[in-house]
């Protein structure tokens, strides 16, 4: 045989099996952003409606929700956090897409 480099070429071999692994991961996670951007897209004019504010400001016992151990969409910081959790995981994702175009190219 020629000059071939068997550790380089199982290495690809390698990294192709890792592919083919994670690859149904990633589409899955393309429908779990996909819902993302849905529940976001119902949260949001619901904060920024004037509405809240008046909710905000009844007490608990007047709105008893079940939150399930989470925070209140009624408390101060609650979608205010998760609105900038979303930006944030937005921005890395753009920036892993960014690194994929430019391999494309």
């Amino acid at each position: 045989m020629a000059d071939v480099d068997i550790a380089y070429i199982q290495k690809m071999q390698d990294l192709y099996g890792k592919w083919v692994k994670l690859q149904p991961k990633l589409e899955k996670n393309i429908q779990q952003w996909q819902e993302a951007v849905a529940i976001m897209a119902e949260l949001k004019p619901f904060y920024s409606n004037p509405k809240w504010i008046e909710l905000y400001e009844m007490s608990e016992d007047e709105l008893p929700l079940e939150t399930n151990g989470n925070y209140s969409v009624l408390s101060q910081d609650a979608l205010w956090n998760a609105f900038e959790e979303e930006q944030s995981l937005s921005s890395e994702l753009k920036e892993i897409l960014a690194k994929l175009e430019a391999q494309n190219d």
